[in-house]
């Protein structure tokens, strides 16, 4: 006895469509009336403790920034020990008095401890992106750093060599590499992060903002020459100074503002997480007002509009940023081990900057 009258086929498996895409928009919710709270509290008790409350601050800081930020209904969290924080800046404290105080003694010593420092840079790389992406977490997925410092130090030697022999005209290339390694080599549990951003992105940012920035050197130097003539004069030469940087201060902003906008976007835009992805939609004229605006608020108040300002461009940041899912966002857990903070400290108190745009 057949199941099925005859000329009837039996059913195949239930046709499944696959998951549709879903727009994503993130959300900074912050304040600036919350953030002057946490602000002013910061900066008071990192004079009074003479700077060891700055690691509480800095957590503090960040976590407010990340709880505030929101995608699919579900804000980031910043995880980090503020002891660890500390322990980090210590040793970044005792190493930079190092150098500072050997300069003092011998110019030998001092050049050896600055290559010192210069050799040791790949290696804080790693470590502060590990700590920080290990101390990130959203829906209880932390992050993971996986470049090694081996790797780095390839990298940051390759590209420094290339940087010295092309007299820096592969600056928007190196930029463009030392960010790939830091992208890509991250994961959100064991989804691995990718990039698809290209160089000439980076090359045509960067013309961009020189193409902004030679009318405005152009016209300054013709004033400066106009000015001072054939008298030789340092007075008129300072007095023809006043109008030239009144150009030329805007032009760089203008100029600012374009590449970090177009840097922010490759950046962003370029990420893949999975079947996610990311896109970034500044605009450079946006920023401008952006900028001045938070320029103007911040000198008028001598400083207490810091939070304000800060504040805002974390919401336009946010506001122009999508996430594209196809189905749920989901990645399971990775046991590693915990990072240390050395690299972290050593990130902050040298003005350590990987350079990816942002």
């Amino acid at each position: 006895m057949q199941p099925y009258p005859a000329g009837v086929n039996a059913p195949g498996p239930a046709f499944v469509p696959p998951p549709r895409e879903r727009e994503l928009r993130f959300e900074f919710t912050g304040s600036a009336k919350e953030y002057f709270r946490i602000w002013i509290v910061n900066t008071l008790l990192t004079i009074v403790t003479l700077g060891i409350y700055s690691a509480w601050a800095k957590v503090r800081t960040k976590q407010y920034f990340y709880r505030h930020t929101f995608v699919d209904g579900t804000s980031f969290e910043y995880l980090a020990d503020p002891l660890k924080v500390l322990k980090g800046r210590i040793i970044a404290a005792v190493a930079l008095g190092l150098l500072f105080g050997s300069q003092h003694y011998s110019l030998p010593l001092y050049l050896c401890t600055v290559g010192l420092f210069v050799l040791a840079t790949p290696w804080v790389l790693v470590k502060a992106l590990a700590f920080n992406a290990r101390n990130s977490a959203y829906r209880n997925i932390r992050f993971a750093f996986t470049g090694r410092t081996g790797e780095a130090y390839g990298l940051y030697l390759g590209m420094l060599l290339l940087y010295l022999v092309t007299c820096g005209l592969a600056y928007p290339y190196v930029q463009w590499r030392m960010t790939s390694f830091a992208v890509t080599r991250h994961l959100y549990g064991d989804l691995r992060l990718w990039w698809e951003s290209k160089p000439r992105g980076y090359y045509f940012a960067y013309l961009l903002g020189l193409l902004l920035m030679l009318p405005a050197y152009a016209i300054m130097m013709a004033i400066t020459f106009a000015s001072v003539g054939d008298r030789h004069d340092p007075a008129a030469a300072q007095r023809a100074m006043l109008p030239a940087l009144a150009i030329v201060y805007p032009a760089l902003l203008a100029a600012t503002a374009v590449v970090r906008a177009r840097l922010a976007n490759l950046l962003y835009g370029g990420i893949r997480l999975g079947p996610h992805w990311l896109t970034s939609h500044q605009r450079g004229r946006d920023l401008v007002v952006l900028y001045l605006v938070n320029l103007v608020a911040v000198v008028c108040s001598l400083g207490l509009l810091i939070p304000w300002a800060k504040v805002r461009v974390a919401r336009y940041t946010a506001s122009h940023l999508r996430l594209f899912a196809v189905g749920p966002i989901h990645a399971e857990k990775l046991l590693d081990d915990e990072p240390g903070a050395t690299g972290v400290g050593l990130a902050d108190l040298g003005d350590f900057d990987i350079g990816i745009g942002v």
